[in-house]
């Protein structure tokens, strides 16, 4: 059955793609740079819902701190409105921002640097929470990875980069994301136990209200846990760690590329996820996991594996678990491997 949705926003973008290649003709590079802009700003227009709004300008915060100039800032009118100058520029309070999008019509090494300084300065913004985009119509480069690329100048790139997710039209399409996840909802407490056993010697365990000490180790365990599990005054209930992982889409002759941070937008700002209806011819074209990044409660690094080819399997569908304590007994560290 034809998805007619669909249909018309791959028009749209086949469109925005001839007129990149039509505005290349243009001499003036501001003017070549603006009409680029609003290539993509079209496109964005469509698939928002009415409360969003656009504008080119600056981002500022109560104290008075504002931005660079963005080429593209996409607010929520409804929390805070933007003091606009004409339809085209605007200074926007920080709280209303939802994305802030840089666009290139080439990126190269000095315009991904400029990108990042330009993203690291908006942390400086008290009470910004928006999320910082790049997307270019082409790249100076070919045969490397644009995300090794980001990968090898941002620090922070594997649990709180600059860049949020970053798109290169006939490249790929890439996305960080985090979770919160709790020990329990990746092993029962019973398993656990099981496993914590084997592990470790010597160790308190409170068990509801009986407490017992673990000084062996077997491999036949049998454990039924009812009540609440203690293990050195933490509640099983409570651990977690931090899942840190980029994530993406490398389509080089198709559109799920830029469909791929359409649909990511668009299902941010929607209730409902209207990425289903502009993904449907991208089945073929997988999602893959680049980077995963795993740091526990006690901000200890737990696990890190990188792979621009795309990981092979995520560590969450084959995970193992470890935990230590100090001198004195209590939990202070977890470590995550795979099975």
């Amino acid at each position: 059955m034809s998805n007619y949705i669909n249909e018309i926003i791959n028009t749209k973008i086949d469109f925005l793609k001839s007129s990149y290649t039509s505005n290349k003709n243009v001499n003036h590079q501001g003017i070549k740079g603006s009409l680029n802009e609003i290539l993509f700003l079209e496109l964005v227009k469509d698939l928002i819902p009415n409360r969003f709004k656009l504008s080119k300008g600056i981002v500022q915060d109560s104290s008075g701190f504002q931005s660079n100039e963005s080429d593209i800032i996409l607010y929520n009118n409804e929390i805070l409105p933007a003091l606009l100058f004409g339809v085209e520029l605007g200074f926007v309070p920080c709280e209303a921002v939802e994305y802030i999008f840089e666009i290139k019509s080439t990126i190269n090494s000095k315009e991904l640097d400029t990108t990042i300084e330009k993203f690291k300065n908006l942390k400086k913004c008290i009470g910004y929470k928006g999320r910082n985009v790049l997307f270019s119509f082409s790249s100076d480069i070919q045969s490397k990875s644009e995300l090794r690329r980001y990968y090898e100048k941002d620090n922070a790139f594997l649990y709180n980069p600059h860049i949020k997710a970053y798109c290169v039209l006939n490249k790929g399409y890439y996305f960080f994301t985090f979770q919160k996840i709790y020990l329990k909802d990746s092993i029962n407490k019973n398993d656990f136990v099981k496993q914590f056993i084997k592990q470790n010697k010597c160790h308190d365990m409170i068990v509801g209200d009986n407490s017992f000490k673990i000084e062996y180790e077997t491999e036949n365990i049998d454990v039924n846990i009812e009540k609440d599990l203690i293990i050195n005054d933490i509640n099983y209930e409570d651990i977690y760690f931090t899942y840190y992982c980029w994530a993406g889409i490398e389509d080089k002759k198709g559109n799920c590329n830029l469909l791929g941070l359409l649909s990511g937008i668009s299902n941010t700002l929607c209730k409902e996820k209207f990425g289903t209806y502009l993904l449907s011819n991208c089945i073929d074209n997988s999602f893959n996991i680049y980077t995963e990044y795993i740091v526990d409660m006690w901000n200890n690094e737990s696990y890190e594996e990188i792979d621009f080819n795309g990981l092979k399997e995520t560590i969450l569908n084959s995970i193992t678990f470890t935990l230590s304590s100090n001198n004195d007994g209590k939990l202070n560290k977890l470590i995550v491997n795979k099975k």
